[in-house]
């Protein structure tokens, strides 16, 4: 028989048993948040850490803010980085907008704000409609405008019938492309970024963002990473760089579980030609059960989950989500011209096309430094969540909400006086 009653095949089945219903229990408890992972938990899923310590935080800020916002800095007169957060209108007591832009600049070391000109683009038609239109926080911002002042009579009349129709979905497509052209228009740093107005952000991302621009270009002049590059991702959602497939045979597990078997067979065959016996039931279970058992547990638990991203800039080609985008100038007409080109398809997918056509590198930064926290994206409603909050394609980080108070503030001031000088940050 392949697997006789012989106590040590025995034992040596139980043990396996034992260890996977270990590491079931143990997965259960610490990867339900990973969307790539058989764990994978829709009720706890979204458990909200950071972000609401952020939130919070965002709110005083808010808070102090409304009866004093002009006392606030603005851009220096050589800004690092212009970017522009795109909103439109919803039905809430305290407007995302408002909370992003709040996020955004607080705190925040004068240098650092002098290194960012953060501009506002309401994509409605009927600016009217933005609850946020005429805010005294407008006050925070370098500037701001919308479809009604900046686009052509012809195009406005587009958009709104755009608009009329329910087509949101092919709106979005020019309402990114309006505001990155009139980003351009506004400032002349040498990186743009277009950010969703439903996010929230880390305290420092600016000084990471400003270290990780930095570390890309040094990269670009060492390593093979030559041509052009589209955009640094300050966003992203576990979901799209989990393993490529999740069935329990993809990924070549047959394969590997194959390889590895024949692997421990061949050495536990030479250990039993030196004189060490090993049961030959032992053996069958081993490479029949435990390592086939092993490998599809590897990848059942979720990439995410079990290996982590290093911490930094790294080449990314792929992935989703298009909450915060950094890019350098040069690369940001052409890809406006695309994204109106291209208008109906999601932003994110033009972004990777667009990119794999030209042959251009995208990177990534970790930890992310941005929550999408509108559940369900009102630029682009065809994606992203339904009307409950649930796993079925929520735009969420659960790397965000891991990241801890105490560390972002030391990292903050390390990283701004990294590039900014350590008399920037006191």
């Amino acid at each position: 028989m392949l697997l006789p009653g012989s106590s040590p095949a025995l034992h040596t089945l139980l043990t396996t048993t034992l260890l996977l219903t270990l590491l079931t229990l143990y997965g259960t408890r610490s990867f339900y948040r990973d969307p790539g992972s058989i764990f994978f938990d829709p009720a706890r899923a979204l458990e909200r850490r950071y972000s609401m310590l952020r939130e919070a935080e965002a709110l005083f800020f808010h808070t102090a803010m409304l009866a004093n916002a002009t006392a606030h800095p603005h851009a220096g007169p050589k800004p690092l980085l212009c970017g522009t957060l795109l909103t439109v209108a919803r039905d809430a007591e305290i407007h995302p907008l408002e909370l992003a832009l709040a996020s955004a600049l607080h705190p925040f070391y004068p240098a650092e704000r002098a290194a960012l000109h953060l501009g506002i683009y309401f994509a409605d038609t009927n600016p009217s409609q933005h609850p946020t239109s005429h805010s005294p926080l407008l006050a925070l911002t370098d500037a701001h405008t919308t479809p009604v002042s900046f686009l052509e009579p012809a195009a406005l009349d587009a958009q709104r019938a755009l608009e009329a129709e329910g087509k949101l979905g092919t709106k979005v497509g020019h309402d990114f492309a309006a505001a990155l052209r009139w980003t351009l228009q506004v400032c002349d740093a040498p990186y743009v970024a277009l950010f969703e107005g439903d996010v929230l952000f880390a305290e420092g991302w600016m000084a990471r963002t400003a270290v990780a621009l930095r570390d890309i270009e040094a990269r670009r002049k060492t390593r093979a990473e030559g041509g052009g590059w589209l955009d640094l991702r300050l966003f992203n959602d576990e979901g799209n760089i989990g393993w490529e497939r999740q069935g329990w045979l993809d990924n070549h597990v047959p394969l590997i579980a194959g390889g590895i078997s024949i692997g421990l067979w061949v050495v536990l065959r030479i250990v039993r030609i030196k004189g060490r016996k090993v049961a030959p039931g032992v053996t069958a279970v081993l490479c029949l059960v435990t390592i086939p058992a092993l490998v599809i547990f590897f990848f059942q638990a979720g990439k995410s989950s079990l290996i982590p991203r290093p911490a930094g800039v790294s080449v990314q080609n792929w992935g989703c989500c298009t909450q915060g985008e950094v890019m350098p100038r040069a690369a940001v007409a052409g890809l406006a011209d695309e994204l109106e080109r291209r208008a109906g398809a999601p932003p994110d997918v033009v972004f990777l096309e667009y990119a794999a056509r030209l042959g251009w590198v995208r990177y990534a930064l970790d930890p992310v430094v941005m929550q999408h926290v509108g559940w369900r994206s009102r630029l682009d409603p065809g994606r992203g969540m339904g009307a409950e909050r649930g796993p079925g394609g929520a735009v969420w980080s659960m790397g965000f909400e891991d990241l801890k108070m105490s560390r972002l503030g030391r990292e903050h001031r390390d990283m701004a006086g990294m590039i900014w000088g350590k008399e920037a940050v006191g």
